[in-house]
């Protein structure tokens, strides 16, 4: 489940995920679409100056929380539960699954995708006069490939509640669960 919740979440970031339709009048049409992994890239696009500190900040920061951190948190789960380790070396690598689990945004982006792409237009379009010709006229689409990521996330949170509950019986001795030292990794 790990690799298939990495996989989705790692397609599902580079795929398609929504566009954005810009309309004015009849003489001008224009489609822009968005992916989980380029909406950081266009961070850039929307500043005077795109080389500035503050801009290469937002993006690093954007794909740290949005692509790296939940990917690493899948990877700490394997290193965790599939790595031989000594229990105290296993608390700390749990501890950082922890971490690595409330810094990861992909349940943000996911909900944040959803609404925006049903808001943006409403939003949008009662800033800008819709009742003339030249006046631009704003949509968004969610697109199907949008799943694959929607399936990630909701995969990871399954997955890494199912985990953290299993780590944490195993590591701090909850009930009838026992660590067993002989076998590799983290296994009750």
């Amino acid at each position: 489940l790990l690799v298939t919740t990495f996989v989705l979440l790692l397609v599902g970031s580079l795929v398609t995920s929504f566009t954005f339709t810009y309309q004015r009048g009849e003489s001008y049409y224009e489609e822009r679409d968005f992916s989980i992994a380029n909406i950081g890239l266009y961070v850039a696009d929307t500043a005077l100056d795109a080389n500035t500190f503050g801009i290469r900040f937002l993006q690093i920061i954007y794909f740290i929380l949005a692509i790296v951190t939940p990917l690493e948190n899948i990877v700490v789960f394997l290193v965790l539960y599939f790595v031989p380790m000594n229990g105290r070396l296993q608390r700390h690598v749990f501890f950082l699954s922890e971490i690595t689990f409330a810094w990861s945004t992909a349940e943000v982006m996911m909900i944040s995708a959803i609404f925006s792409t049903k808001q943006i237009p409403n939003f949008g379009n009662a800033i800008v006069d819709t009742g003339c010709e030249t006046c631009y006229v704003v949509g968004a689409i969610l697109r199907h490939p949008f799943w694959v990521y929607f399936a990630g996330a909701v995969l990871n949170l399954v997955v890494t509640f199912w985990l953290f509950r299993g780590a944490h019986c195993c590591l701090y001795d909850c009930g009838k669960m026992r660590v067993d030292r002989s076998r590799k990794g983290l296994f009750c």
